[in-house]
């Protein structure tokens, strides 16, 4: 569920739109960033989905995208914090106040002038907290936040008022995204049988966020990816060997064996702290000894 926004070309913005342009609007006040293929936040820019955040509080951000240099197209997400959503509407004060209006959403709603943006504001602000309080039967849901996809278990929140709700939440995001560490999403190849093969990989001596159990991330469904999910496996690089690639890996199945005990980071991720070859090379061995 979102809501998406649309501006046209005009006032300060005579001849297109262009993130440097932006920045110069919007006086330094926000980060921008895009997703990779893992829904991790990289610093290499896709026009047509570029995160729009505030590093002091990060939720999950907001979208802009510039693909088309006439129009300017901001979507929101739900379930959004508070911090969120008054960074969409402080985005919008600062185009409305360059003459880049009037705003249109998709429902044909039309922000003219700075009090609509203060109304738009209130409503939505009111809407997000009351969806999210009813909405907690949902239990766990993957939130998109600016770092990484993070599991949330909503019933987590339970009873809670309004209010608690909604700073248990945003502090919620914000802890999941304030680690040292390395978030493992899977990568999809096919081999020569043009078959779909599912891999991890870890990194020796990094933090990792890890599945307790594999699972296919959004944007992999069907048949063709379901068909690798039996299969998946994880492979290893040393970090203290010029990140050589390791010549053993493990059925993923056999690797969540071993993390399951580590500290929980959500719903169906773990902590991996700092594994050494060492750790890695006992680990194999335990594999073997129990296939003896």
């Amino acid at each position: 569920m979102s809501k998406t926004y649309t501006m046209t070309k005009k006032g300060f913005f005579k001849k297109e739109f262009t993130l440097e342009e932006i920045k110069k609007v919007t006086q330094g006040a926000f980060q921008y960033g895009s997703w990779d293929n893992g829904s991790r936040l990289t610093d290499q820019l896709n026009p047509n989905e570029i995160i729009v955040y505030k590093a002091e509080r990060m939720g999950r951000g907001f979208i802009i995208n510039l693909q088309n240099p006439q129009k300017l197209e901001l979507t929101m997400n739900y379930f959004a914090t508070d911090d969120d959503i008054n960074n969409v509407y402080d985005f919008l004060d600062c185009m409305m106040q360059c003459n880049i209006h009037p705003i249109l959403d998709e429902d044909g709603t039309t922000l003219k002038d700075i009090k609509d943006i203060k109304a738009a504001r209130e409503f939505e602000l009111a809407f997000n907290r009351r969806t999210l309080v009813e909405n907690i039967e949902r239990g766990v849901s993957t939130i998109f936040a600016v770092m990484n996809p993070i599991d949330v278990d909503f019933r987590l929140f339970e009873n809670l008022s309004e209010d608690e709700f909604m700073k248990a939440y945003t502090s919620y995001l914000d802890r999941c995204q304030n680690w040292d560490y390395y978030y493992m999403a899977p990568a999809f190849y096919k081999n020569d049988q043009d078959e779909v093969i599912m891999r991890y990989v870890y990194t020796t001596m990094t933090i990792s966020v890890g599945p307790r159990r594999a699972f296919l991330p959004f944007g992999a469904q069907g048949e063709m990816f379901e068909s690798a999910l039996p299969n998946a496996r994880i492979h290893f690089v040393d970090s203290e060997d010029n990140f050589k690639v390791l010549d053993f890996s493990l059925p993923y199945s056999k690797f969540a064996d071993y993390i399951q005990e580590f500290e929980t980071y959500d719903a169906n991720h773990v902590i991996i702290p700092k594994l050494s070859y060492h750790d890695l090379v006992s680990m194999m061995e335990l594999e073997a000894s129990k296939m003896n």
